[in-house]
């Protein structure tokens, strides 16, 4: 349906629940972090692609783009303020993640081999990323970046939970 026909506001809960809550619990964490002169805040996001040339994307497609190139920005320039106290401010990449969500739409193995679960990763994956980068005694010149968990899993040498280290979902299957 055109968007003039959908209601005005369909695009709040995508930056509600991305940018903005990303932004509000940042700013209340990082005063925090700020006065210890330490600190790690870690925004869970998507690298925002260029559409495929052939392909008009859906409105719930643009309001999800806008959200996450949003928090992209934010990582970006809170990272700025942030690191002047030592407080990293990270974008983290997982790949194609294997949710209860995504096992439920995939029931078959024909569906997950369309979609390339075999290169799909726990949720743990994400965590495990985190615990390493809070390790890194460097980490401050990770700030203001985004990180893929399969590119972080190679450099910190972290696995997912079930032993394997999965590929950059986005590398392999986008070539990005």
């Amino acid at each position: 349906q055109p968007f003039w026909k959908q209601p005005a506001d369909s695009w709040v809960e995508f930056l509600d629940a991305g940018p903005h809550a990303f932004w509000l619990c940042a700013h209340a964490a990082t005063a925090r972090m700020a006065l210890q002169n330490s600190g790690l805040i870690v925004a869970i996001t998507e690298p925002v692609l260029e559409q495929i040339a052939d392909q008009q994307p859906s409105m719930d497609q643009t309001f999800r783009d806008l959200a996450h190139h949003s928090t992209n920005r934010l990582v970006s320039a809170l990272a700025r303020d942030a690191k002047k106290k030592s407080v990293a401010v990270i974008g983290l990449l997982p790949g194609f993640m294997r949710t209860e969500r995504v096992q439920m739409h995939l029931p078959d193995e024909a569906s997950r081999k369309l979609s390339r679960y075999d290169l799909s990763e726990s949720p743990e994956y994400s965590g495990r990323a985190v615990v390493a980068l809070a390790g890194d005694g460097n980490v401050l010149a990770k700030s203001g970046g985004l990180h893929y968990v399969a590119d972080l899993a190679e450099e910190y040498g972290f696995t997912d939970v079930d032993g394997q280290r999965v590929g950059n979902f986005y590398k392999i299957v986008l070539g990005i």
